[in-house]
């Protein structure tokens, strides 16, 4: 004779129980991340609602309990931090390590097709080959944030933290690879650029859905 078992059912049986979530982290919180070298630095995620995470990177560490929606967030002291790396932990009901973390300085390079034009690719800046091969640079870094499109801001994005190197630096926004490139030689610490751009947009793209409403030709 055969059974029929609910969906539900046999989800439990396969997975032993109801559903853990595990504490994560956000995109810009990855490896080769850059963190600013003050004393409030922030680092967030998620877990479940009540759990208890704590957080160390090098001498600074803070703990905190995620709240009923499962965010979190904690403060750390990296006013005193060496650049680094670091390799930064979170610890929860399971433990994240994000190894290569740096303390220095981080950038927004924000706008259009003037800030989003690249070292090489759909532009050319003058001598890219050159420049590209002695860029190596482990001190200068870029988040690239992956183009989406939302009616509402959004919890986190998708991107990823290239360094600065033959293999990656065509890639960099030319005008923020170049004001990093001198601000880090001038503080002799790391400095990030987190590189969110899109070229050809209208300002109202830029504004938010509450703000246009006050425009009626909008």
């Amino acid at each position: 004779m055969s059974h029929r078992f609910p969906a539900l059912l046999l989800f439990l049986l396969f997975t032993g129980g109801p559903a853990r979530a595990d504490v994560v982290l956000p995109a810009v919180l990855s490896g080769h991340a850059v963190l600013q070298k003050s004393a409030q630095t922030r680092v967030w995620g998620k877990a479940d609602p009540g759990e208890e995470v704590a957080v160390t990177l090098d001498a600074a560490t803070a703990q905190t309990t995620a709240g009923a929606d499962g965010k979190w967030a904690v403060e750390l002291n990296l006013s005193e931090s060496k650049p680094g790396p670091f390799e930064l932990v979170v610890q929860g009901k399971n433990r994240i390590a994000v190894a290569d973390v740096l303390v220095g300085e981080v950038w927004v390079a924000s706008g259009q097709s003037n800030m989003e034009f690249p070292i090489k690719g759909w532009g050319n800046v003058i001598d890219a080959d050159q420049e590209i091969a002695g860029s190596a640079n482990p001190m200068l870094r870029q988040f690239l944030v992956k183009k989406a499109a939302s009616f509402e801001p959004q919890e986190d994005c998708k991107g990823e933290w290239l360094v600065a190197g033959p293999e990656a630096t065509a890639k960099f926004t030319a005008v923020g690879y170049y004001f990093g490139k001198k601000l880090q030689r001038e503080l002799q610490a790391p400095v990030a650029l987190i590189n969110t751009n899109w070229g050809g947009t209208p300002v109202e793209a830029w504004t938010s859905l509450e703000a246009l409403a006050t425009v009626p030709g909008l």
